[in-house]
């Protein structure tokens, strides 16, 4: 999903488009940074996140409450604890 610079019409990613911090305490709302005229563009963040539903979020996709370790391999010491 691409942001549209109301100054002066810059579009890209909202990657190209630097986080300034939120718009307003708490909620969705954020100001960017535009690349290319350094103004401020206002960001519904909620709403390009919904536009990208394909997309899951790793906190809530099938990996969710999985975990993950790393095998062991067998060393010279473990022969002696046996």
């Amino acid at each position: 999903m691409s942001l549209i610079c109301e100054h002066c019409g810059y579009e890209g990613t909202r990657a190209a488009f630097k986080y300034v911090g939120a718009a307003d305490y708490p909620g969705p709302n954020t100001l960017r940074l535009c690349p290319k005229c350094k103004q401020s563009v206002y960001c519904d963040e909620w709403e390009q996140n919904k536009a990208q539903s394909g997309v899951k979020v790793w906190g809530l996709s099938g990996l969710r409450g999985q975990t993950f370790t790393k095998k062991h391999k067998p060393t010279d010491h473990d022969d002696h604890n046996k």
